[in-house]
C-alpha cells in the first residue's frame, strides 16, 4: 500500500469514529487556510493534490480546503521540540516527498537558535515558567500510575523528544535508575550533559529523530513523549507507538503528554510556522485505538496559563 492510501485510510477511520461520537472532523491553520476535513487536511499538507476519493467506504472523509483567509488570532502553546526530517523507513510510497518537507520544515524551525535557545525559555517556546508546574504535574501523573500498576518498574526510562534534557533531569531521574535522552538536534542534545548536571552519568544521548528510533525490545519500563508528537503524521505516530510498546518490559508504559485542541473548536489546528498540529481529544483517542494501544489512564494537566491549549498526559501500553 502507497503511503498516500496509508494516510487517507487512517484518515477515513478517524474521521467515521469522530463522526459517529458527534464530534467535529474540520480543522484550521494558522495561516487562515480551513480545512473541511482530516484528510483534506493531509492532503494539504503532504501534497497528494485536490481529494477525489478514498479507499472504499471512504467518500465522508473527503473535503475541501479553503485558500488562507482570516479565521482569528493564533492559539498560543507551549512549544514541542523538533523532530529529524523522515527517513525512508517512514516516507516510502506516494506522496513521501511531502513528509520529508513536513518534518523539514519543523526540523529548521527548532534548530534555528533565534527559535529555540538552549534553556527552558526556549525548548518551551517562551514558557518557561511554566516547567515547575508542568513536572509537578507529571509527578503525580507518574505516582498515580504506580499506584495503579505496581509492578512499574524503575530501571530505565527513554525521554523521547527529549531537547535539552528538562524532563530527564526534574522528573525521570528522580524515579528511574538510568534514562535515555532521545533527540534529534545535534544543538540540543549536545547542551543535554551540562543542562543535566552532576547526574549526568546516568544518561546516555541518542541523537535521532523518532521517524528513525527502533529501541530493542524489553528495553525500557517507561517511554515518555512529550510535546512532540504534534510534528508527526498520523501513520508515523502509530508506527512510533508500535515500536515503543515493543520496547516495553513487563508491566512498562508510554506516555504521551501533548497539547489538546480545546472542546468545540475543530478537530485539529495547524502550526504553519513550525509545521506541527494539535489534535482534539476524539483525534487522539480514535488513533491509539486503531494503533491497538490501551488508554490505561488520562488527565489533564493543571495550572497552566489560560491562552495556552489544554494538555494531557495519556499511559498507555
Amino acid at each position: 500500500m502507497s503511503r498516500k492510501q496509508q494516510v487517507l485510510e487512517l484518515c477515513d477511520k478517524v474521521h467515521r469514529d469522530l463522526k459517529l461520537a458527534g464530534l467535529p472532523t474540520d480543522g484550521c491553520a494558522t495561516d487562515g487556510t480551513e480545512h473541511s476535513s482530516i484528510a483534506a487536511m493531509w492532503s494539504s499538507e503532504l501534497g497528494f493534490g485536490p481529494m477525489q476519493a478514498l479507499p472504499a467506504g471512504g467518500g465522508e472523509a473527503t473535503g475541501t480546503t479553503t485558500p488562507p483567509e482570516k479565521i482569528g488570532d493564533k492559539s498560543a502553546k507551549a512549544r514541542p521540540q523538533s523532530t529529524k526530517p523522515a527517513s525512508s523507513n517512514s516516507t516510502g510510497g506516494d506522496g513521501g516527498g511531502g513528509a520529508v518537507q513536513w518534518y523539514e520544515r519543523a526540523y529548521d524551525y527548532w534548530e534555528d537558535g533565534d527559535n529555540c535557545p538552549v534553556d527552558d525559555d526556549g525548548v518551551l517556546g517562551g514558557y518557561g515558567h511554566i516547567s515547575p508546574t508542568d513536572i509537578a504535574g507529571s509527578a503525580a501523573f507518574l505516582d498515580e500510575l504506580k499506584r495503579m500498576r505496581p509492578l512499574l518498574g524503575d530501571e530505565t526510562a527513554a525521554d523521547c523528544g527529549a531537547g535539552i534534557g528538562r524532563v530527564t533531569k526534574h522528573l525521570l531521574l528522580d524515579r528511574f535508575d538510568t534514562v535515555d535522552i532521545v533527540e534529534q538536534s545535534p544543538r540540543l542534545i549536545q547542551a543535554a550533559p551540562k543542562y543535566v548536571g552532576r547526574d549526568r552519568d546516568r544518561t546516555t544521548c541518542v541523537c535521532v529523530g523518532l521517524q528513525d528510533f527502533f529501541p530493542p525490545e524489553d528495553s525500557y519500563d517507561l517511554v515518555w513523549i512529550q510535546w512532540v508528537v504534534g510534528h508527526f503524521t498520523d501513520v508515523d505516530l502509530l508506527k512510533l507507538l508500535a515500536r515503543c510498546r515493543s520496547a516495553l518490559r513487563k508491566g512498562g508504559l508510554i506516555v504521551v503528554k501533548d497539547n489538546v485542541i480545546g472542546q468545540g473548536e475543530g478537530a485539529f489546528k495547524v502550526d504553519s510556522e513550525d509545521s506541527s498540529m494539535t489534535r482534539s481529544l476524539g483525534y487522539f483517542r480514535s488513533l491509539f485505538n486503531h494503533g491497538g494501544v490501551r488508554v490505561v489512564h488520562q488527565t489533564r494537566q493543571d495550572g497552566f496559563p489560560g491562552e495556552l491549549f489544554p494538555v494531557y498526559m495519556f499511559a498507555l501500553e
